[in-house]
């Protein structure tokens, strides 16, 4: 409820864009809300609902909530859950720097997006493969890895994505969307791994959330398909 409550005051509170972009057609402003209009942009939606979204539910279904319930089955203590926990977050710090090297030596945004994608997708599967408090502590630190090397590597995409489109997208209006409609996806995704995990238990949960990230991926490498290859 806290969640749901913190989304709808970030929407509630948001500028109205409309009012400072004057370069975006009336055609373009009356079909759809500020908040949603760069979706129209056919690698944004893919970068947006591809790789963000789930991105971040991962963050909040699967380590704040899957990860200490999955463990608790599999016997580990409270301690041992605290301490994997915190691998994930102290995986994150390390990588942090990777992505902006990575880039600096040529190696395009995309592809680096798209492997941080597939780290976390093939991180969540090895857990479903071979459940076990070693396997999730392997599958936290893949976790946390993957979605270090996301974080900020989507805001660089965010911005070629804009630089290439500059007639019909907006910067500060396209990073809103960004981060309005991730934390969106927080409070849906939640809700439904919570109910999934009540329902099919967690390894289901896990199975489902890996399938969701891999076809994220899937549809960001469609849609950005020239600028994979190359």
């Amino acid at each position: 409820v806290l969640v749901f409550l913190s989304a709808l005051l970030i929407y509630r509170l948001l500028p109205n864009i409309s009012a400072a972009t004057p370069a975006v057609s009336d055609k373009q402003s009356s079909t759809f809300p500020p908040i949603w209009r760069p979706l129209a942009n056919r690698r944004f939606f893919a970068l947006v609902i591809g790789v963000a979204a789930p991105a971040n539910i991962v963050q909040q279904a699967f380590i704040s909530f899957l990860v200490a319930l999955q463990l608790f089955e599999l016997g580990a203590s409270a301690a041992d859950t605290g301490r994997i926990l915190m691998v994930y977050f102290l995986a994150i710090v390390i990588v942090g720097p990777l992505p902006s090297v990575l880039m600096r030596r040529g190696i395009p945004s995309t592809w680096v997006l798209l492997a941080g994608t597939m780290l976390t997708a093939s991180s969540l599967w090895l857990m479903v493969l071979a459940p076990s408090i070693w396997t999730m502590l392997i599958t936290v630190a893949g976790a946390g890895l993957g979605n270090g090397i996301i974080r900020d590597t989507q805001i660089t995409v965010t911005m070629n994505i804009v630089d290439r489109d500059p007639e019909r997208l907006e910067r500060d209006a396209t990073l809103g969307a960004l981060r309005t409609i991730e934390r969106l996806s927080s409070v849906v995704g939640l809700v439904l791994f919570a109910f999934l995990a009540g329902v099919s238990g967690y390894s289901a949960s896990i199975a489902a959330m890996g399938v969701l990230v891999l076809a994220g991926a899937v549809l960001f490498a469609s849609a950005n398909l020239k600028s994979v290859i190359n």
